[in-house]
């Protein structure tokens, strides 16, 4: 009794099934990989935002108290749709313009009177730093003076809160989550001391532009605020690393926000 051999190479309908099941799910995770979103049936891609460190595979929801929690966690990058959100909102509240504020010779003199006005008004105390120093320097550097008063004025009032006054500089650059209410050692591990207030300056400057920005990148408050204060190199031995939150309070992002709406704005859109 003879057998005949099966010599049809088609696939059976089963096989078929399961070519195609698997070249679904192969597809899926492609997709998924490369960070694409479906909207009402249109597959489109989600722009990766201006730094790569935000890239995450990751778009379920999270509530704003997760958020918190994860803003300052520095070892944390988060997920690209709530940094959107960060973004979107960030930019519906910030101010003046998208720029920032930079000290040019037409302006200059101006600046230094509302910086001196900025500086006298919103000091726990005498005033101790000069306002003339900060254009000035501001303008050599080509470095947004809004960003750099700010940041002095939520860190420690201008130097005259906290571990600043005497560390002399203002942005608390260093300054490990210390608080404000402990003895202020320049030997102890926690503070950066430095010799002078253009010191501290020229510090936080270095720290801003190697650590927060981008090389050749042009930095703004704008920016810093959407990036929820991370950082996004390591181009200087001072940076904490990639992703590190400039601040780990909590409040920190609404209080910088406040400061620039209610304190700022008002002296330096007259």
């Amino acid at each position: 009794m003879s057998t005949q051999t099966n010599t049809n190479t088609q696939p059976t309908q089963g096989q078929k099934l399961f070519i195609l099941i698997f070249g679904m799910l192969f597809l899926g995770s492609f997709v998924n990989f490369i960070n694409i979103k479906s909207t009402g049936g249109v597959v489109e891609p989600i722009p990766i935002y201006q730094s790569a460190l935000y890239f995450s595979k990751s778009k379920s929801a999270i509530s704003s108290q997760k958020l918190e929690k994860l803003a300052t966690n520095s070892a944390q990058n988060l997920p690209i749709s709530e940094l959107k959100k960060i973004s979107q909102n960030s930019q519906k509240e910030i101010r003046i313009d998208d720029l920032g504020v930079f000290v040019s010779d037409e302006n200059k003199a101006d600046l230094i009177g509302k910086t001196k006005e900025y500086i006298k008004k919103y000091s726990k105390g005498e005033p101790v730093l000069d306002a003339e120093m900060v254009v000035n320097f501001a303008q050599k550097k080509q470095f947004p003076l809004d960003l750099i008063l700010v940041q002095a004025h939520a860190e420690s009032h201008f130097c005259t809160l906290g571990r600043a006054v005497q560390s002399k500089q203002c942005w608390n650059i260093g300054a490990f989550d210390a608080g404000d209410t402990k003895p202020t050692s320049c030997v102890d591990g926690l503070t950066i001391c430095q010799n002078s207030y253009l010191d501290g300056l020229e510090l936080y400057q270095n720290f801003m532009v190697n650590c927060h920005f981008h090389d050749e990148e042009k930095p703004t408050i704008q920016k810093f605020v959407d990036r929820d204060f991370r950082q996004v190199r390591t181009g200087s031995g001072i940076c904490g690393g990639i992703g590190k939150r400039y601040a780990t309070a909590q409040d920190y992002r609404s209080k910088f926000i406040k400061i620039l709406q209610t304190n700022f704005n008002p002296i330096f859109s007259k």
